[in-house]
């Protein structure tokens, strides 16, 4: 069974093959997926490195944070005393496995639990509609990818079934890279975020927008002719 260790050290030596960029907040978009899919197959358990629980409060008495009466994420603070995002991310790794360590902690099993929606399906479903509920305020294309990478790896490390997801999901770039064919060879998560000038939040509605044209089977410059398509309407009925 691969652990949550071992694939946080996968992760950080050659970051580019798991996320959409080396980040904790997207880490807990690919964990999502990457649970997601042990879940959707009968897997219920996974070894992490320590608890959220164990780890707030190990933050907490390491560096004596103050204890806030809301729902405060302690690991924040970590990010607060690096420079860059890629320290931060470090940082996480590297007091997660401290934790563990000096807690003693050995391969402790997580249930893995996901209510209702237990297919990805349902719960890729259920992003698109709330993103803020799974990725916080700033979700973007980005997220999304990430998501899908950790899902992605999750087939891979178990010999997992694919789902109807992922059957799409190479199809998916090989349409948009008919779309926007300046960016053949880059990841449709990141190229949706530059054509959106870093709109996080457009970047992502413009993926649901692509991903829904790609689904219903039209073409990749169907946008593109229905606006031509409206002005050309509008052109004649001025004249």
């Amino acid at each position: 069974m691969i652990t949550e260790k071992e694939i946080l050290l996968r992760i950080q030596q050659n970051p580019d093959e798991h996320l959409a960029s080396y980040d904790l907040e997207y880490y807990h978009a690919y964990w999502l997926g990457y649970t997601l899919a042990l879940y959707e197959n009968g897997i219920t358990e996974i070894n992490i490195i320590v608890s959220r629980d164990k780890f707030e409060e190990y933050l907490k008495d390491k560096y004596q944070l103050i204890e806030y009466p809301c729902n405060i994420r302690y690991e924040s603070y970590l990010e607060l005393i690096t420079s860059s995002k890629k320290d931060f991310f470090d940082l996480y790794i590297s007091e997660q496995l401290s934790a563990a360590r000096d807690l003693k902690i050995k391969n402790k099993p997580e249930r893995i639990f996901f209510g209702k929606s237990y297919t990805v399906e349902e719960c890729f479903g259920a992003i698109c509609k709330r993103p803020g509920m799974y990725f916080g305020n700033n979700f973007s294309s980005m997220h999304i990818g990430s998501f899908i990478l950790g899902y992605k790896w999750a087939s891979k490390d178990y010999s997992l079934k694919k789902s109807v997801l992922m059957k799409n999901y190479s199809n998916f770039q090989t349409w948009y890279d008919t779309k926007e064919p300046f960016s053949i060879g880059y990841p449709w998560y990141k190229t949706m975020l530059i054509c959106t000038f870093y709109n996080y939040r457009d970047s992502f509605y413009c993926f649901l927008q692509d991903y829904t044209d790609f689904l219903e089977g039209k073409d990749s410059d169907f946008r593109l002719h229905e606006s031509v398509n409206i002005a050309l309407e509008e052109i004649m009925k001025n004249q």
